[in-house]
This record gives structure tokens, C-alpha cells and sequence, in this order.
């Protein structure tokens, strides 16, 4: 046997041996307090259409899945009705910890108390590793700004005060987007940077949104989820600050033709504001509005509502409830709402401002900042 003979078979050999090591298994090993015997879990990897893989039944507080993958897959868990939680992480190989646990927080007499909410963590393996730290970061961000808002609701600040919270909360939202968008863009070409691109939509704004979208891989961009959200980020577009909103015509509630450019041209400004009577929040929000009406319509601010009801006595009821005085519109297809859908509003209250000729000023504003907002314009 020659020298060559012996070093190639001893070469194949150690390639037999590194064959072995390599495994594209994976093991998912669960538990936490928030999980009780009998408790129904899924595993979701069809993000797109939402199709449980598989069904997973909690047996001794805890729960163990196994497989095989050879490239990372992003995928979530959640709770049977999807009241709890929503877990989402990377099926990639190796051992997957995920922990969900109640929260815990002092009540008002300072005992701890259980909270309604989750806390949910996933270690073990690289991308895991990597989501579960910038989860941590940006939670510490959220806490501080609910802390903010918190408050500001249950204290009576001077303008200045006011003013002066709403700036942190300003700073502390952009550094949540910094840290989302640095993560993306380190880790574009792979599927965590797909998983952020998809998961922080509302978080980043349209034009990066669009830079990382155009940075994945082609394979990426293909998927149904991109391309929807590249074609919204395109309409929206049309719909940023400083574009001219498009011309549109629809019934008030006696039924009357309005064209809104019309509507428009008769206020120095124009709060556009999309709401429905179904919708808790805009029934909340809806005493702020009316006071904005009553202090500033003399002034030149023009509030036209646009309703995403599909029932016309609703919406005539809940109108007349909360003492609404402007104009109202609707065409009375709730979410398929014409209007909505140009302007690319997806939830709701949403408020959209224009000026005296339709050029979009500002959007999304609620509160003490709309407020601020038509002050500062109609001083």
C-alpha cells in the first residue's frame, strides 16, 4: 500500500468523521410559567397564510419538538386562540430554548400581582441568539415610552411640560427604528433580515423601508409578503408628507355628492379624519377632536370625517352620541372604504392634515400633538 493510498484513504476518512458531526436537526425545548397542562400550542412555518404545522399539547408544564432543517426558517408559535402570546423566532439547527412566562408587576398596595401579559424568550442557536438581544433592546425603549405616556395621561402638565415628554418619546421612537434598521442592514442577505423587514413594517419608515427591501435577495423579494408590502410602500409614496392628495368624491350622510378638494379649499387647514363607530379607540379619542373643533374652527381648521361603517344607522347614531359637528363621509364599505384605501390607512383613528390646497402637512396625529400641531399652523 504506497504512501498516497494511505493519505487519501486517511483524508476520507476524517471527511466521514466531520459528515458525522454536521446535523441539520433541530430540538425545540419549551417551558415557563404561563404554560399549564393541556394547553394547546402552534407551530406556524406559513407565515403567509397562517397554516399551523403542527400542534403541540403541554404535558408537565413544558413542551419538546424535533426535526430537521438545513437553512434557518422563520416561524412563530403561538397560544390555541392567539390571546396570550405570539412567538416568533427562527427554526435553524441545534437546541431551541423558548421560555413564556407570566409577568409579574406590583399592584397598587405594591404586593405582586400576575399580569394578563407575556414574557416570551427563545435562545440556543445563532439567530435566536441574535433576535432574543435586540428584542431586549427595544423593549427597554417601549417600557420607557409607555412610561411617558403613562405620565403625561395621569398628570396635569403645563404646555411646556407637555411638550418637553412628547420630545423624549420622539427621540426614544427613533432609537428603537435605529436599532431595527442597523439590524437589518447587517443581516440584509439573510432570512433574520427578511424577519425584521416583515415584522417592524410600521416601524420603519417608507423610504428605508424600501432601501432594505431592495437590498434582499432576489429569491426574498419574490415572496407574496414582500412584493404586498413593496406595493403598498409604492402607493404610499404618493401619499407622504409634502405630496398633493388625490381628488375624491363621496356621499355624506344625507347622501350628497362632496368633493373633498372642494371641502378643502374652504379651511386653512383640514384635519381628514378616519374613524368608525365600532372602533373603541376613535370613540375615545372622538372628546379630543370635538374640543379641537370648538377652539379652533373659527380660526380656519376644517375637520372632515370619513367613517369606515358599513351601517349607516351606527354611524348616524354614534355621530349624534358624540357630539360630532363637521362633515361626514362614507360610502359605507367599512375596511374596502374608498377614501381608506388611496390613502392607505390600515387602522384606525388615523388622521390625515392637509393644507388650503391639498398638500399632505402632516399625518397621524392624535391628542395633545394634533393639537399642537393646528395651533402651531393657525397661530
Amino acid at each position: 500500500m504506497n504512501k498516497f493510498f494511505i493519505t487519501f484513504i486517511g483524508l476520507l476518512m476524517v471527511s466521514y468523521v466531520f459528515a458525522g458531526c454536521r446535523s441539520d436537526k433541530y430540538r425545540i425545548e419549551g417551558s415557563g410559567s404561563a404554560l399549564a397542562d393541556g394547553d394547546i400550542l402552534y407551530l406556524i412555518t406559513d407565515i403567509e397564510n397562517g397554516v399551523p404545522q403542527d400542534t403541540i399539547i403541554i404535558k408537565d408544564g413544558k413542551f419538546e419538538l424535533e426535526g430537521q432543517a438545513d437553512t434557518a426558517t422563520f416561524c412563530i408559535i403561538q397560544d390555541q386562540y392567539r390571546r396570550k402570546f405570539v412567538l416568533p423566532f427562527f427554526i435553524e439547527p441545534g437546541t431551541i430554548k423558548i421560555e413564556i412566562s407570566k409577568e409579574v408587576q406590583p399592584n397598587v398596595s405594591g404586593s405582586e400581582t400576575m399580569d394578563s401579559r407575556h414574557i416570551t424568550k427563545v435562545s440556543g442557536t445563532t439567530m435566536n441568539n441574535e433576535w432574543q438581544t435586540l428584542s431586549d433592546s427595544t423593549s427597554v425603549l417601549a417600557r420607557k415610552i409607555d412610561q411617558i405616556v403613562r405620565f403625561v395621561y395621569e398628570n396635569n402638565l403645563t404646555k411646556e411640560e407637555h411638550d418637553a415628554q412628547y420630545e423624549q418619546i420622539a427621540k426614544l421612537r427613533n432609537d428603537f427604528k435605529g436599532l431595527v434598521v442597523d439590524k437589518a442592514r447587517e443581516n440584509i442577505k439573510n432570512e433574520f433580515g427578511y424577519f425584521l423587514v416583515v415584522y417592524y413594517e410600521d416601524v420603519i419608515d417608507p423610504e428605508t423601508h424600501l432601501e432594505l427591501i431592495n437590498s434582499l435577495p432576489e429569491s426574498i423579494r419574490q415572496r407574496s409578503i414582500i412584493r404586498a408590502i413593496r406595493q403598498r410602500l409604492e402607493r404610499e409614496q404618493a401619499t407622504a408628507i409634502g405630496k398633493k392628495m388625490a381628488n375624491f368624491t363621496m356621499n355624506d350622510m344625507a347622501g350628497k355628492p362632496r368633493n373633498i378638494m372642494s371641502e378643502i379649499a374652504k379651511s386653512k387647514i383640514t384635519v381628514i379624519d378616519f374613524w368608525a363607530s365600532w372602533c373603541g379607540p376613535c370613540r375615545q379619542e372622538m372628546p379630543n377632536v370635538v374640543k379641537l373643533y370648538d377652539d379652533y374652527s373659527s380660526k380656519g381648521l376644517g375637520i372632515i370625517g370619513i367613517s369606515l361603517d358599513k351601517n349607516k344607522q351606527d354611524w348616524e347614531n354614534s355621530t349624534k352620541s358624540l357630539g360630532i359637528k363637521w362633515l361626514q363621509l362614507s360610502d359605507l364599505e367599512g375596511w374596502n372604504n374608498a377614501a381608506a384605501k388611496m390613502m392607505n390607512v390600515r387602522s384606525i383613528p388615523q388622521t390625515i392634515i392637509v393644507d388650503h390646497d391639498g398638500i399632505i402637512i402632516a399625518k397621524g396625529l392624535r391628542g395633545n400633538e394634533l393639537e399642537t400641531f393646528v395651533q402651531s399652523k393657525l397661530k
